[in-house]
């Protein structure tokens, strides 16, 4: 099971989702999801690392869209945000806000897939098929 959240701002509502895609693009932008990861983890006397507030969100905002857009029709979709958009949005929710909603997302993700039920499934074929 995927899950969407969202971030509000006056004017729209932006659906964002963690998943593996998010995680694959970051690893590879920053060579370590972990470092990502931690520096959305920030203590009270520390500054938020704002490029990889922004990372985080445009490829989540990114994802949750594409997701959004599945089932939806043509005049329904939502267009995907630049880096630069994603920024402005962060700026609108508040950074604060932004940071501790990225690091709920991750945990809250996490725990689903832990829990999902799915399977892999394993079939061997014979070599005269």
């Amino acid at each position: 099971m995927i899950k969407l959240f969202y971030l509000k701002t006056p004017e729209k509502e932006y659906p964002y989702s963690f998943s593996i895609n998010v995680m694959k693009n970051l690893q590879e932008k920053y060579g370590s999801f972990d470092d990502v990861v931690g520096k959305l983890d920030v203590k009270e006397d520390e500054e938020i690392d704002y490029g990889a507030l922004v990372a985080f969100y445009h490829e989540a905002i990114n994802e949750g869209i594409d997701i959004y857009n599945e089932n939806k029709p043509e005049e329904q979709k939502m267009s995907f945000v630049t880096e630069r958009q994603a920024g402005r949005i962060i700026t609108e929710v508040g950074l604060k806000n932004a940071a501790a909603s990225a690091q709920q997302s991750v945990i809250e993700s996490a725990k689903l897939s832990n829990d999902n039920e799915g399977e892999v499934k394993v079939e061997v074929l014979d070599e005269k098929n």
